[in-house]
């Protein structure tokens, strides 16, 4: 799916979640839908909060704790649509700051939890394997011997990848 602008998300496209990812992320725990949310400036609107983490994707609840006094306490539950919107949150917004202090995001255990791929995934694009000749191989003689570079430039360097062939 494309965002506005032309930006392709690759977490929407794949909608799993690597453990090795997962683990790279410093999350512990089961993996959920919802964040805790700490260390959030006492000013800062609930409403801040959501807009802020809609850059990860779709909010569909954020519970900011207060006191009996209705004053916030500092501390937040974010819930996602979907368990990877949440880890894509915590990569892109722990220890960031917003208002005057740095917050700290990790999962919340309270959520609905999602699939982890416990197995290691292929890479798309490998390197292809390195083909070592046995010791008894005879050598081949290389069609580039003999061969010398023409004289370098005035800057010290060769002139192009031409000039090293002829």
């Amino acid at each position: 799916m494309s965002q506005p602008g032309g930006r392709h998300d690759i977490f929407e496209e794949r909608h799993f979640l690597n453990a090795n990812m997962v683990a790279n992320l410093g999350i512990t725990g089961p993996v959920t839908n919802a964040l805790f949310v700490s260390n959030i400036d006492y000013d800062v609107p609930w409403q801040k909060i959501k807009d802020i983490m809609k850059a990860a994707g779709n909010v569909t609840r954020v519970d900011v704790k207060e006191d009996e006094k209705g004053k916030s306490r500092g501390l937040a539950i974010v819930k996602f649509e979907r368990a990877y919107e949440a880890v894509k949150a915590i990569s892109m917004f722990d220890n960031r700051i917003v208002g005057s202090r740095r917050i700290k995001l990790r999962m919340d255990r309270e959520g609905e939890p999602a699939h982890v791929i416990h197995e290691e995934l292929r890479d798309p694009f490998p390197e292809p394997p390195m083909r070592y000749l046995p010791d008894s191989a005879p050598m081949q003689p290389s069609p580039f011997v003999g061969i010398r570079p023409r004289e370098r430039g005035s800057s010290g360097s060769p002139r192009g990848i031409m000039d090293l062939l002829y």
